[in-house]
């Protein structure tokens, strides 16, 4: 519950941020990647 909780948190600061110009879905597809990613491997 924490990681996805800490994950949450990461990608809702990178679509607010918005680095280096990329837009809400790109910063959402890549938070999702990550949650995908950690699941498949824990």
């Amino acid at each position: 519950m924490l990681v996805a909780a800490l994950i949450f948190l990461l990608t809702l600061t990178a679509v607010i941020w918005q680095p280096r110009g990329l837009g809400i879905g790109w910063c959402a597809s890549l938070g999702a990647a990550r949650a995908l990613r950690l699941a498949a491997s824990g």
